[in-house]
């Protein structure tokens, strides 16, 4: 895409973006002294090259100080787009581009001959070097009858890197391992894209039980997480056990007609769990593996405490030690005589007793 050009002979406005001076719905970044150092060398070597990826006049961007300390008194701003035009990968990209071109251009005007000459007799102009941004990513040709376009979204790139794995294109994946195809700055012909999205398509049509097993797996896996939830809030399990929770998924893949001849992989059982659940969380202990909610771990640890059979025996060893003391606190003496109304405190005491016991 063409970036948008400044006029030159304009006073750079610091409000704006230093580097494209238009107005934007995108956010301004004002950057630490390392940034303004950075994109000022960058700028600069840019220039050098004759490469600007933006059409800057960099004579307004320094007051005397250099760039770098002119961003700083001006509290210089930009787009992250803009900056990331001149980045250093960009630059590297450029500094090889004209690397390229100016070997070719010397090997051109070395075996350059009169014979090779235009009627016109400029001898001393070599014939243009060919562009190799403008070459189809995929057939290594230019612009013939077709036109060359250029790769502008991150859905594309995952088209194609899709492709090329479903067909094992080894050439292909070698020009993808270099980098996203918008960073390649990658440019194809639109009937060399549609081959090869037809010739991946021929491959998954001549496979429908693989896309079927992954249908199947995905309903599984469905039931599954809703059987959780179900169970923890209809019968009030906190924890659940990995292995029973595959026994489940294997049994209902079975159910579905999905081989399982080969074990389910509980690892990436319980990954794609807490992928849709990302409350829970996973605790291994020796070879097993239980999982539970964050919510809920509190609670079975409290139903732990208390079921804990030390803790119990602890308490009633505290409570028969109270209950002696008390007994032995009482001083009862006896006059040789019983009261009057002995009988009616015991059996009172008696019940009382029963009481407690009940």
């Amino acid at each position: 895409m063409a970036s948008p050009s400044p006029v030159p002979s304009q006073a750079t406005d610091w409000s704006k973006c230093i580097l494209c001076q238009l107005e934007s719905k995108e956010a301004l970044i004002c950057p630490t002294d390392v940034g303004y150092r950075t994109i000022a060398e960058t700028v600069l070597q840019f220039h050098k090259l004759n490469l600007m990826p933006i059409q800057i006049d960099i004579t307004q961007l320094d007051q005397g100080n250099g760039i770098a300390s002119t961003f700083k008194e001006q509290n210089a701003k930009w787009h992250k787009s803009c900056y990331l035009k001149f980045s250093k990968s960009k630059l590297d990209r450029a500094k090889e581009r004209k690397r390229k071109c100016t070997e070719e251009a010397t090997t051109s005007k070395r075996i350059f001959t009169r014979s090779t000459c235009s009627s016109s007799g400029d001898a001393d102009t070599p014939t243009p070097v060919e562009d190799k941004g403008r070459m189809c990513f995929f057939c290594s040709k230019g612009e013939t009858t077709e036109k060359l376009r250029e790769v502008c979204t991150f859905q594309l790139d995952y088209r194609v890197r899709k492709c090329a794995h479903d067909l094992q294109d080894e050439q292909l994946l070698a020009k993808l391992s270099s980098g996203d195809l918008i960073a390649l700055e990658a440019k194809y012909h639109a009937r060399c894209l549609a081959s090869l999205y037809n010739k991946a398509r021929g491959i998954i049509t001549h496979e429908p039980d693989a896309s079927n097993d992954q249908t199947c797996k995905g309903i599984a896996l469905a039931e599954l997480i809703s059987y959780i939830e179900e169970q923890r809030q209809d019968e009030g399990i906190k924890v659940f056990r990995l292995a029973d929770l595959t026994a489940l998924y294997s049994d209902r893949l079975e159910q579905l007609g999905v081989d399982v001849t080969t074990r389910v992989n509980s690892t990436h059982l319980k990954d794609r769990i807490l992928m849709h659940l990302p409350a829970m969380n996973a605790y291994k202990e020796g070879r097993d593996v239980f999982m539970a909610y964050e919510d809920d771990v509190g609670t079975v640890l409290r139903q732990g405490y208390q079921n804990d059979r030390d803790e119990q025996s602890v308490m009633m060893t505290k409570i028969a030690d109270m209950i002696r003391r008390n007994i032995f606190a009482q001083k009862v003496t006896f006059s040789g005589s019983f009261d009057q109304n002995s009988q009616v405190e015991k059996s009172k005491g008696r019940n009382r007793g029963k009481y407690l016991r009940a």
